[in-house]
């Protein structure tokens, strides 16, 4: 089940986002709550329906525009205006790895946000993710991202309808 991210998830957030990323460095909570507070609307949790205080999965996105991404590990500035969804993080809890979790949440954002009106999306694939994101209709951007999002990392978008 999916849904919008409360105050209470936040220390299993912390733990999934640790268990997951080997090469980038783990955000600070500040850091991840401000992208949350930016577009609350965007940033979604999967729980577990048999233990509902499980989370299994999370994904941040957030409003932003201009072609300078914000860096990995650093405050999103204020004043940014608002042209597209960015995509910040998407991870899934080993525990739950291979059972459509990942998948689940992408679609409830591409809805989520095209119902608020949103028709274009962009994200960073880090750790050999492009396979994943093109499956989704995001396509490889013919440019370079900060050094904070790791080596290999890649830019990404998507037009919708």
């Amino acid at each position: 089940m999916i849904r919008t991210i409360s105050e209470q998830d936040w220390p299993q957030i912390m733990v999934i986002q640790s268990q997951v990323y080997h090469d980038v460095a783990p955000e600070p909570l500040a850091v991840m709550q401000g992208k949350w507070q930016r577009s609350p609307e965007l940033c979604f949790v999967f729980y577990d329906e048999v233990k509902p205080e499980s989370i299994a999965g999370y994904l941040l996105a957030h409003t932003w525009a201009g072609e300078r991404l914000p860096d990995l590990g650093e405050a999103l500035p204020e004043g940014v205006a608002e042209e597209y969804v960015f995509l910040h993080d998407l991870a899934v809890s080993p525990v739950y790895q291979g059972q459509g979790v990942g998948p689940q949440l992408v679609q409830h954002l591409l809805d989520r946000s095209q119902r608020l009106g949103w028709h274009e999306w962009r994200l960073v694939s880090v750790q050999g993710s492009v396979p994943f994101w093109q499956r989704f209709g995001f396509k490889l951007a013919e440019r370079t991202v900060s050094a904070s999002y790791g080596e290999g990392a890649a830019l990404m978008r998507k037009l919708g309808g």
